[in-house]
């Protein structure tokens, strides 16, 4: 490990003075945020480097003892849990008697990974990453003991990059990613940011342009593998799910909006109420077919309930919801939008419709 210089020092007390100060504001987020989303008045003590021994943590004694120290899995919401997913699998069965940390920052992520790991049990334990305060990261590696840390795509954050460094855990940046705008704002802290990426024992990107990027902040990844998203394998129950609920939906164009984000509901819905008054008659199917029907799958579980009111404020009624799907008995004929709130299930809804229009694209 390179000697960071008197500046780059400087930078880093500043830094770690910085998060102390801002602690007292960081419950006020978590309060704030909890107004939308409850999950996040749980597991405070996690977020400041705290654990008590739960009761559901597989093999505890494996964790805490150094005996077998556990291979550590950062992912901080919904996207990067889903993208690690094959990779701690694959880990998972290469070494069977190695227990597995996964860590996230939001409780989104830390839902998907317990909701899509359930085959794994007594093999994964859960937890958020604590916030940048040195101490809070100090205590993160003399609880868990990791012995390597994999940290999806970008989070570079000093103090904790230091404190892995301090306990000798080599940390490997995998499906890393940087923007031109990340890139730009690294720049200007290059004397915070520029150590930390250099603290890393090997990054691997996702694009050339990706790791072109990366370089300039102080060290070139090995490898450009593409994105792990990508090596998501196919699941042929929920292919097979999907498939079966477009049956119920009639002959009919189904169009999906996938993983939307805040804001392009309202973009999708207000297009969607000219498709219902002034139908073409291209969108429709064969004689005497059904009205096209819309899927709106958000991307955050804290939201279903909002883009729910906002589907009964465009549309002048209440959408048609997941559970309908349960019911043999429902009756799809009429239903112009469906709200797809669920998790876990994006694959059959891909195999509910004709055409996918994706969120945050």
């Amino acid at each position: 490990m390179t000697q960071s210089s008197g500046a780059q020092n400087i930078a880093r007390r500043l830094y770690g003075w910085g998060w102390r100060l801002a602690t007292p504001l960081l419950g006020s987020y978590l309060l704030y945020r909890s107004l939308w989303q409850p999950e996040y008045r749980q597991h405070w003590d996690e977020r400041f480097g705290y654990w008590r021994t739960p009761s559901n943590t597989p093999d505890t004694h494996s964790y805490h003892t150094g005996q077998v120290r556990p291979l550590w899995v950062h992912a901080v919401s919904v996207g990067e849990t889903a993208a690690v997913l094959p990779l701690l699998r694959q880990c998972a069965a290469a070494w069977p008697e190695v227990p597995i940390l996964l860590t996230h920052g939001t409780p989104t992520g830390r839902a998907t990974g317990a909701l899509r790991l359930k085959d794994l049990p007594g093999r994964i334990a859960q937890s958020y990453l604590p916030y940048d305060l040195p101490g809070a990261v100090e205590r993160f590696f003399q609880h868990w003991n990791p012995a390597i840390g994999l940290i999806v795509e970008t989070e570079v954050w000093p103090n904790l990059v230091a404190a892995a460094n301090r306990h000798q855990v080599p940390l490997i940046a995998v499906n890393a990613r940087l923007s031109p705008r990340s890139l730009a704002r690294g720049q200007r802290f290059r004397s915070l940011i520029e150590p930390a990426v250099r603290g890393y024992s090997m990054i691997i990107a996702q694009t050339q342009d990706d790791a072109e990027r990366i370089a300039h902040l102080g060290q070139r990844p090995e490898f450009v593998t593409g994105n792990l998203k990508f090596d998501q394998p196919a699941d042929f129950v929920l292919q097979a799910r999907g498939r079966g609920w477009r049956s119920r939906f009639g002959d009919r164009l189904v169009i999906l909006a996938a993983s939307t984000r805040e804001g392009e509901e309202a973009l999708v819905l207000e297009s969607w109420q000219r498709v219902v008054q002034h139908r073409d008659p291209r969108l429709g199917g064969i004689g005497d077919s059904l009205p096209p029907m819309l899927i709106i799958v958000p991307r955050h579980p804290n939201r279903f309930e909002a883009v729910a009111r906002l589907i009964t404020r465009y549309m002048g009624e209440p959408p048609m919801q997941r559970k309908a799907l349960d019911d043999p008995n429902t009756d799809f004929s009429r239903c112009n939008v469906l709200l797809g709130d669920s998790m876990g299930e994006m694959q059959a809804w891909y195999a509910a419709a004709d055409v996918t229009v994706m969120g945050g694209s």
